[in-house]
């Protein structure tokens, strides 16, 4: 067992409590999971929450699919391309270290932008720019969320939810692999991704719940309060790691 059981059992908790985030806002499985299990111990992160993400995406799509635009969807989809092009060469050339850093730096500078009051408009040019840094971010720590949700952010949650997440169901195919063809998904990342994947499933169902209540500001400060999180965790694991 590449685990052992107690640390198994941390991050099924970790991990059910995380899909509950992103059942009901659109993102937060790996946003504040990858932080804390790469503490925990690395083997858990990154590729299994990408693995583990998909039937949940496949729910969250098909749920809600009546709020899916297919052309912004495909556009999105079609700039993740470059950007999983661009988080593989960093990946072979730059420290796990500096990568959580900038990465984590970005995030927060994101935040921080969105919550003074500037508004960043929905269009074809920010949805290629956030398709490609979300592709590129995604490849490199399995966290691609921040640019999209805070392009979805004054959607309706169904909207949020829905193109997030068929967003994610294609990007995730296509980093995996990415991943997997430039040998970066080991078998230790399969077996972790069996383990977590009923649970992820088990917290997007207690999610639906709650769909109700994340709508309008709740909604936004949510996003931008899960963003920060990761951003800081990110940073955190950069200086701990």
């Amino acid at each position: 067992m590449p685990v052992d059981p107690a640390t198994l059992v941390v991050a099924l908790v970790i991990t059910f409590i995380a899909a509950i985030v992103q059942g009901t806002i659109g993102i937060g499985l790996g946003l504040l999971s990858v932080p804390v299990l790469t503490l925990i111990d690395p083997v858990l992160t990154p590729v299994p929450q990408l693995i583990a993400t998909l039937p949940m995406t496949m729910m969250m799509s098909g749920g809600e699919a009546h709020a899916i635009e297919w052309r912004a969807v495909g556009r999105v989809v079609a700039a993740r391309v470059p950007g999983i092009a661009i988080g593989i060469g960093l990946l072979a050339i730059a420290d796990d270290h500096l990568l959580d850093g900038l990465i984590g730096a970005s995030v927060l500078l994101a935040v921080i932008i969105i919550a003074s009051g500037v508004t960043i408009h929905r269009n074809r040019t920010s949805e290629l720019v956030a398709g490609v840094v979300s592709g590129a971010t995604a490849t490199i720590s399995s966290i691609g969320g921040p640019p999209l949700a805070l392009l979805y952010r004054r959607e309706s949650g169904s909207a949020v939810r829905a193109n997030l997440a068929t967003i994610f169901f294609f990007g995730i195919l296509m980093t995996v692999a990415a991943r997997a063809f430039s040998g970066h998904v080991s078998s230790t990342d399969l077996w972790v991704s069996l383990w977590l994947a009923p649970v992820v499933v088990a917290g997007y169902l207690v999610a639906r719940r709650l769909h109700a209540k994340m709508e309008g500001r709740a909604l936004r400060a949510s996003i931008l309060a899960v963003s920060a999180l990761s951003g800081a965790g990110l940073l955190v694991r950069s200086l701990l790691s």
